[in-house]
């Protein structure tokens, strides 16, 4: 729970999302950009997307511009979850992460925000995400 925690400080109090290191690194900018897909994520539907491209092209600053975004919408905080999967062994202690954290939520039947960050650090990550969708579902519970 403590690495689920450091993950997601935003779950002790939502302005610690303007301490994350690419926030950070983002208002340093003299020049910033919020691409179209930041403006087109349609985060009310029940759906899985994937977020794809090169190495250091802002995808993880464009997820955590997200997570800034619905904190500021006021969705609960918890109802929030990052992680980045630089550590994550395989695809079952992914889907055992998911599982701490869906724990803590289970009873909210607000809609969740899932993000996982650097996916292809795991082996047969998408077998682990389908295998979360086929066992909770997408719909809000």
């Amino acid at each position: 729970m403590d690495e689920l925690l450091f993950q997601n400080p935003w779950w002790k109090d939502k302005k610690n999302i303007e301490n994350d290191i690419n926030i950070k690194k983002l208002k340093k900018c003299k020049y910033t950009y919020k691409p179209q897909l930041f403006k087109a994520a349609d985060l009310k539907s029940d759906a899985v997307y994937t977020l794809r491209g090169a190495r250091q092209v802002g995808k993880t600053t464009l997820v955590k511009l997200i997570i800034k975004d619905l904190l500021g919408r006021n969705v609960n905080p918890r109802n929030i979850f990052y992680y980045s999967m630089d550590l994550v062994k395989d695809d079952k202690e992914l889907f055992e992460i998911f599982v701490s954290w869906h724990q803590t939520v289970k009873g909210n039947s607000k809609r969740k925000y899932i993000f996982f960050d650097e996916a292809t650090f795991v082996q047969n990550w998408e077998k682990s995400i389908k295998h979360i969708v086929d066992t909770f579902g997408l719909e809000n519970k």
